[in-house]
């Protein structure tokens, strides 16, 4: 996510904060903060009220709000391609390695990719075995199609015949 929205996110639920604290929450080192708040200033994006001397607090400008909306619309318009691509991937990969009758697995955590294969299994009507990263395969599995999607899970189950989709993006 950009580093300015995330600045003006934290800006829009807390005005009475702190570089230090902004950096803390964002994860952003202290100098940086400083750089894009100097950055923000000059846009009009921020203004600085002075609460006494030694406490400043920030306020997010009408065009703040507006480039925070527009970074927020440009981040889910985003985000909804990459989704997209990501299950016609997998929906390609089906049509080109599953055989008729052939079992399906899916390997690996149970997190936003497995949730985006798992809405496009349902409308394909397809069965599968989700296996969670560290268990062990059933019998037979490499009979069937392997799906992983993270590079651990591939070189766990190196030579079984898995396919990582996200290599296919």
């Amino acid at each position: 996510m950009d580093k300015e929205y995330q600045i003006l996110n934290h800006l829009k639920e807390e005005e009475q904060t702190s570089q230090r604290r902004i950096a803390a929450v964002t994860g952003m080192s202290l100098g940086t903060v400083n750089i894009l708040l100097k950055k923000m200033l000059k846009k009009g994006l921020v203004k600085i009220e002075r609460l006494d001397a030694r406490s400043l607090r920030y306020i997010l400008t009408p065009r703040g709000v507006m480039e925070k909306s527009k970074l927020t619309l440009n981040y889910i318009t985003s985000a909804y391609r990459n989704i997209s691509h990501l299950r016609q991937t997998f929906v390609q990969i089906l049509q080109e390695e599953l055989e008729e009758g052939s079992l399906l697995f899916l390997y690996g955590p149970q997190d936003e990719v497995l949730a985006v294969l798992l809405d496009a299994l349902s409308q394909m009507r397809l069965s599968y075995t989700h296996v969670k990263r560290g268990e062990k395969l059933p019998q037979g599995a490499e009979k069937g199609l392997i799906l992983v999607w993270d590079l651990e899970d591939e070189q766990e189950l190196e030579g079984k015949g898995a396919i990582n989709i996200l290599e296919r993006l």
